[in-house]
């Protein structure tokens, strides 16, 4: 089973010296997950387009080969993990949260 991991990454670009906490939570998530058998994508693993638009339709495009998302910490920090969310109910993907995470009633409404 493919898992997309929906995290906090674009901070990585507006917010570098929060690096290693968020790559950290990359990391773990997927070694978790992939002890369990899963197939994870994890952005932090790719080399990304250079453009923002790009990099939108290569996230979306990789988030609908899934089978389901995994949703990390501080994911609403992240306009792209937004999207990412958003797009992943209304295409009916399965998605699990970390402990401690809460989805808002207003995304929640699509399912």
């Amino acid at each position: 089973m493919k898992v997309y991991l929906i995290g906090s990454a674009g901070l990585f670009f507006s917010k570098p010296e929060n690096l290693k906490e968020i790559v950290d939570l990359y990391v773990k998530a997927e070694h978790e997950l992939t002890q369990k058998g899963y197939d994870v994508f994890n952005i932090m693993n790719m080399s990304l387009p250079r453009y923002r638009k790009e990099m939108l339709f290569y996230r979306i495009k990789q988030l609908l080969k899934a089978d389901e998302v995994y949703i990390l910490p501080s994911w609403e920090q992240d306009t792209m993990a937004q999207i990412e969310l958003v797009t992943a109910v209304n295409a009916g993907i399965k998605f699990t949260c970390a402990k401690g995470v809460h989805i808002p009633n207003r995304i929640l409404f699509f399912i």
